[in-house]
């Protein structure tokens, strides 16, 4: 697949990856990762008032950019080369599309925070049932005079640590309805803990949490459909950030083979290890054809969408395993150590294969659609 980025799109890419090379190196990431909070403030104030990408999903009737769906795929591409733990997609992205389609002019006025960095309002939709079916919800809710009442149990929500609200999904009078939870209210409780990529995430425990009326969002099919939304479109950003996950990858491991010697010359030489990178480079061509048509096709019909984002998540998912494992195997016992950027790339690809579906799971996905068109 041919395709050229505009020159706004090139601009934005070039400006991010300067950024990231001056003020987010590997040294620094793993410095902040280590520290109680784990991550730098700063980076996420950077990326609203020098850079302008919190509100690049934001329409601009809402006092954001109104960027289209291939400008958030350069900066997620751009964030996955530097590994950056800030929770762009789930606030920037995922938070800002339930905020703009639910149609509540409360939860609309909250992008103005979003934008200016001020807010960070996270989807918390797993459960531990759901098996990565968003619409599998056991949470439950009920009118009550004051507004609602929430009784949910959310796992693995990624960016939960420095969230200032939730987005939570919860059965309503027996249909399914989608809430915004202050992240202080009373009757929440956040587990909160390190993921193996470096990011962190937190276990969500809401047990009778009072909100108002303001906080529903979405009830029966309008709910649905965002959530349907929703998972194409984090499989599609996914595949995105795992585009710039590999090429690191990639790049890393054919510098590393020109500088390891063995047998008087650089391991580079070996005609079978040029194969194995050339296999490595197939998967990560193969990876952004899918990534594009998925990403492409966010406005589509929705049986379409769909199936093009399933079919990106399922290829990506298999590009990351097979790119990440001959990347570690070509470093050799160095590929494990926690020293070198290799391991940390292993990781997020790795995280990657299991958020919002696994190989597995999207490709019984895509069948279903299809004989269901």
């Amino acid at each position: 697949m041919n395709f050229d980025y505009t020159e706004e799109q090139e601009l934005l890419r070039t400006s991010l990856r300067a950024y990231l090379r001056d003020h987010y190196s590997f040294e620094q990431r793993r410095q902040w990762i280590a520290t109680t909070e784990g991550r730098n403030s700063k980076v996420w104030q950077d990326f609203a008032d020098r850079l302008g990408i919190l509100g690049l999903a934001v329409a601009e009737d809402d006092g954001g950019i109104g960027g289209d769906a291939v400008s958030c795929m350069v900066v997620m591409e751009e964030l996955g080369r530097s590994l950056v733990v800030e929770p762009y997609l789930e606030s920037s992205l995922l938070g800002v599309r339930i905020l703009q389609r639910s149609g509540n002019s409360a939860a609309r006025a909250l992008l103005a925070g979003v934008v200016d960095g001020s807010e960070i309002i996270v989807p918390a939709l797993n459960e531990a049932a759901s098996r990565f079916d968003l619409h599998k919800v056991q949470g439950r809710a009920q009118s009550v005079t004051e507004g609602f009442l929430i009784d949910a149990s959310k796992i693995v929500v990624r960016g939960a640590p420095w969230a200032s609200r939730f987005i939570v999904s919860a059965i309503l009078n027996d249909e399914l309805a989608l809430f915004l939870v202050d992240a202080s209210q009373a009757g929440l409780t956040i587990n909160a803990y390190p993921c193996i990529d470096g990011g962190r995430a937190g276990d969500l425990a809401i047990v009778a949490a009072t909100v108002n009326s303001d906080a529903l969002l979405a009830t029966g099919s309008e709910a649905e459909t965002l959530l349907a939304e929703v998972q194409d479109l984090a499989s599609a950003m996914l595949a995105a950030e795992s585009l710039g996950v590999m090429a690191r990858m990639h790049e890393d491991t054919v510098e590393y083979t020109r500088q390891r010697r063995q047998f008087g010359q650089p391991i580079a030489n070996f005609q079978a290890l040029q194969h194995r990178m050339v296999d490595m480079y197939m998967q990560l061509e193969m990876a952004r054809s899918a990534t594009l048509s998925a990403v492409l096709r966010q406005g589509e019909e929705v049986a379409e969408r769909a199936l093009a984002a399933s079919a990106a998540k399922a290829t990506i998912n298999e590009a990351c395993q097979f790119v990440g494992q001959n990347a570690v195997q070509l470093h050799g016992g160095m590929g494990m150590t926690d020293e070198l950027a290799v391991s940390h790339y292993f990781k997020r690809a790795t995280a990657i294969e299991t958020q919002y579906g696994s190989r597995d799971y999207h490709l019984l996905r895509h069948a279903d659609i299809r004989r269901s068109a």
